[in-house]
Formats: C-alpha cells, structure tokens, sequence
C-alpha cells in the first residue's frame, strides 16, 4: 500500500513540513528504540515532511511494505502505544480537544501493545459512531462502506447539536 499512498500524498501535499501548514498539525507515530515502542507527537518544530508523517503514522509493520524512518528510527502507526494522543496534544496548547472513535457511545480504547478503555476529561469530546459500524480495515464492500458513511453523518450532525454550546465558547 506504500507505494500507492505516497505518490498521492506526494502530488497533493508536495515538501511541505508540519511548520508550514495553516493550522497546528500533530501527527501521532510510534518510535521503536532500544528500550522499546514509544509515542511520538510530530508537530509544527518538528522538521519533518507532513508526507514522511503521514506514512509512518499509517505504517503498519508485516502488512506494508516499506517502512518509514524519521530521525534514523523505525517509526510506524502512532495506535501501537495509545489510539488518542490526548495528553500529548494538550501539551501542545489545545484547551478543547475532539477525538474521533470508530467505537459506538464514546469508548476510546488505549493502545494495540496496551489495550485499555479510558474515559475522555472535561477539556474531550468523542466524535463516535451513532451505532456499532459494520466495517473494519481492510474491508472494501461499496455497500457496507456506504453504509458506514452515512452512520458517520449521522454521528457528526449529533455530535454537532450536542456540543455545539462547548465548540463555540
């Protein structure tokens, strides 16, 4: 898949770093080292191409082919360690933060190395399906992704109404 997404990532986003984009971007990867896997938030310090970010934080090792190496590390999905990088991101300044789940009703699960369920704090807001979705990874039915989207509008026009008071302040 790596050699498919890149190019396209590529043409659309050329060299540009996370400095550069309009709004502070954070990019969620896992770094392996010595001591083992390790979160890792890139952000707008980090000299980094939002491309080269973007492909480690999608890398999945075993099922993609061509790893990606940021600062001469392996570096792959950011989810190994945590799926919401909530605390990373509010150490970047945010003072309301929105975390999308694939998860009906707000659970958010810790990491795929140390799986958990937490509760969002006062400063989280879930963004989650309305119901359980009837797709997974890697599943390309038109029908069941169709389906999924709609479940997805209806989610973010709830989310919308209900939160509107909290967006807004």
């Amino acid at each position: 898949m790596s050699h498919i997404l890149r190019p396209g990532l590529e043409a659309h986003l050329g060299d540009a770093e996370l400095g550069d984009t309009a709004l502070p971007l954070g990019i969620t990867i896992t770094h392996l080292g010595r001591s083992g896997p390790r979160e890792r938030l890139l952000g707008p310090r980090d000299p980094v191409s939002v491309v080269d970010a973007v492909m480690a934080s999608c890398f999945i090792p075993g099922i993609y082919s061509r790893p990606v190496f940021l600062g001469g590390r392996p570096s792959f999905d950011g989810a190994w360690v945590r799926r919401a990088p909530v605390d990373a991101v509010r150490a970047l300044g945010a003072d309301r933060i929105v975390v999308f789940g694939s998860r009906p009703h707000g659970e958010l699960e810790g990491g795929l190395l140390r799986p958990r369920r937490w509760a969002p704090a006062s400063d989280t807001r879930v963004l989650s399906p309305c119901e359980e979705l009837p797709i997974w990874g890697f599943d390309f039915d038109e029908g069941r992704t169709r389906v999924a989207m709609e479940i997805g509008r209806e989610s973010a026009a709830m989310f919308l109404e209900s939160n509107s008071v909290w967006l807004s302040a």
